[in-house]
């Protein structure tokens, strides 16, 4: 999914991204994109609904900001809850996004 920054982003507000932030002690790169994949949208890339297909060369941004580019494939739908009404950007093939606010302000699937 791509979603464009909260206008109360300390970096990159309003800007149009894919999930993406700092990785934490410990953590590999495939471990921090499905951990701010999950945060900033709900989409949880460990369950079986989603496959890795491979990672795209890493590259450096900044001189202190490497990005880390994984992609998955969506095998299963979830779908929306029993008797709950869908949103702009969710059908019977996308799953619902669950947006971190105060990171995100809009996304489209």
């Amino acid at each position: 999914s791509t979603s464009k920054r909260s206008q109360d982003a300390r970096r990159w507000s309003g800007q149009v991204a894919f999930p993406g932030g700092k990785q934490q002690s410990g953590e590999t790169d495939l471990e921090t994109a499905m951990r701010e994949c999950a945060e900033e949208t709900g989409l949880d890339l460990g369950s079986s609904a989603f496959t890795l297909l491979g990672q795209l060369p890493s590259r450096m941004a900044t001189p202190t900001l490497s990005i880390a580019p994984f992609v998955f494939l969506q095998l299963d739908n979830p779908g929306p809850e029993e008797g709950r009404q869908q949103t702009r950007g969710e059908g019977p093939d996308r799953p619902r996004l669950q947006l971190d606010n105060s990171e995100v302000a809009a996304a489209w699937w």
